[in-house]
């Protein structure tokens, strides 16, 4: 129905308060409901493709990598003199990789950038 008639924003919400005050809140003009319907099935609405920010191969990429150093870590060389006898989990190579600041610093700007992200992916399909 506006778009139709070019109507900008405001105008449009002028025209439709107009009608609700015309009308009262109880009442309907004859034909509104199958006029409204067809002219949202007759409408199209275009959503953009939205590309990510951070492609899906630099994901599996960086998740190689991950299992790439955490295989290392966990079949690396004992820095101890002691036998190795946690040969599946070596809790004190893990305990000592997650209590450094670089695991958090790490998590803080995966946060960051899905944040970025996220922010950026909401602007595009609000702007167009």
């Amino acid at each position: 129905m506006d778009a139709g008639r070019k109507l900008t924003e405001h105008e449009a919400d002028r025209a439709l308060r107009g009608l609700f005050m015309a009308h009262g809140r109880l009442t309907c003009p004859v034909g509104v409901e199958k006029r409204v319907l067809a002219q949202s099935k007759s409408t199209t609405i275009t959503i953009p493709i939205v590309p990510p920010l951070i492609p899906a191969r630099a994901w599996a990429v960086l998740a190689s990598l991950l299992g790439i150093l955490l295989t290392i870590v966990m079949i690396g060389p004992s820095r101890t003199s002691v036998p190795n006898t946690e040969v599946l989990v070596p809790m004190h190579q893990i305990t000592g990789m997650l209590t450094s600041p670089w695991p958090l610093l790490g998590a803080v700007c995966m946060g960051a950038f899905l944040t970025l992200h996220a922010y950026l992916a909401h602007r595009r399909m609000v702007n167009g």
